[in-house]
């Protein structure tokens, strides 16, 4: 059993994770650079364990495993997206008998080459094309486990469909689109179908994303794969009783998963906007008042990047926070979320509640009739 893990991002992605790991009786430690480091991660692990730079300001890799083999560290886990070196860490830590977290598989290397991959996949006739998406298309992301023991369950959907050049400002679990369709609880189990086919044909383990868009003629095409822990972990958390870091370790930890996970059910409408600075500017300076709602439980997931007094940093990019609303129905949700918003404040800092504000007030939002046209139509160039 896996208990000492050391997590190698820093940020809010890192806070949520030492928080389920706390949940699981699990210890986590945080990656820092000094040992007066501060942050969410800091506050939200166990201990803290303060890297090695070389001369060029990168991670020491060799130095960091030699050091976690002697701290007694089981697991390293990579965060939510690819790491710098994330190869070279991998086998350093497999060598030294220390796992890794992220996904394997022999399949991953054809991720980086499109032709490859849409000769593989498309022995199955499914369509792969990463600039399948237009301005009317809808975005929707299917996460798959794959466990060791050839079990493999798709997880409830998710839309990401309003975003303006790739920033995502609301996102949502069920999709919308397939909410109000005809034919949408057909083409959510067609969705879930071609992720199971398209992971278990790659070979890949662990969690998967499948990023797939439905395009106005209403053909599916996948257009892209993302591997490890979903950043819209959340999402699904909120609809769905899974705790995606505990299923990311049994997989790990060489568990077959449930058949439960085949007929997992969902309850209610999950819905998160991401907060993020609007002027790149204000990254390093403090926020000397920030203000919110109070967060009622199990309906509000407020998640900042940053400590009260604390300054924005590079860690979480842009973003200052996501919140993540539950209801019983879309449009109370969408309420709800959008009366937290309101009352959120990073003074002085400028951010981007405003678009997320007139985003939610959208009527073809609120319909479930969005596009990826739409942020684009509704929001000024200059926010």
């Amino acid at each position: 059993m896996m208990k000492r893990i050391l997590l190698m991002k820093r940020g809010a992605v890192s806070a949520a994770i030492a928080r389920s790991l706390r949940r699981l009786e699990r210890e986590s430690i945080a990656l820092v650079h000094s040992e007066a480091e501060e942050g969410v991660h800091v506050e939200a692990a166990d201990e803290i364990f303060v890297a090695k730079l070389t001369s060029d300001g990168s991670l020491d890799l060799r130095d960091l495993i030699a050091r976690s083999k002697e701290a007694g560290i089981d697991a390293i886990h990579p965060g939510t997206a690819p790491l710098v070196g994330d190869e070279e860490l991998r086998a350093l830590a497999e060598e030294a008998g220390i796992a890794y977290l992220g996904p394997s598989g022999d399949g991953s290397v054809l991720l980086s080459n499109e032709e490859a991959l849409k000769e593989r996949l498309g022995a199955l006739d499914l369509r792969v094309d990463a600039s399948a998406a237009n301005e009317r298309a809808r975005v929707i992301h299917v996460v798959v486990l794959s466990d060791h023991h050839g079990h493999l369950y798709a997880l409830p959907e998710i839309e990401k469909s309003l975003a303006r050049d790739g920033e995502i400002f609301i996102e949502e679990a069920p999709s919308a689109d397939l909410i109000f369709r005809a034919d949408g609880e057909a083409l959510r189990y067609y969705l879930q179908d071609i992720a199971i086919r398209a992971v278990a044909a790659l070979e890949l383990r662990g969690i998967v994303t499948v990023e797939s868009v439905i395009l106005p003629d209403g053909k599916i095409t996948i257009t892209g794969f993302t591997l490890g822990l979903p950043s819209s972990s959340r999402l699904i958390e909120m609809i769905a009783p899974v705790d995606l870091v505990e299923l990311q370790l049994r997989i790990a930890e060489n568990e077959a998963l449930s058949d439960e996970l085949e007929m997992l059910g969902t309850t209610g409408h999950a819905m998160a906007a991401h907060l993020r600075l609007v002027q790149e500017s204000d990254l390093g300076r403090p926020a000397s008042e920030v203000r919110f709602p109070p967060a009622p439980h199990r309906r509000i997931r407020f998640e900042p990047t940053l400590l009260p007094g604390g300054a924005a940093t590079r860690d979480d990019g842009m973003r200052l926070a996501t919140i993540v609303s539950y209801a019983p129905i879309r449009h109370q949700s969408l309420l709800q979320l959008d009366r937290f918003v309101a009352e959120l404040e990073f003074a002085p800092l400028q951010t981007t509640k405003r678009s997320i504000r007139e985003l939610l007030s959208n009527e073809a939002f609120r319909a479930g009739l969005y596009d990826l046209s739409t942020a684009p139509r509704t929001l000024s160039r200059e926010v």
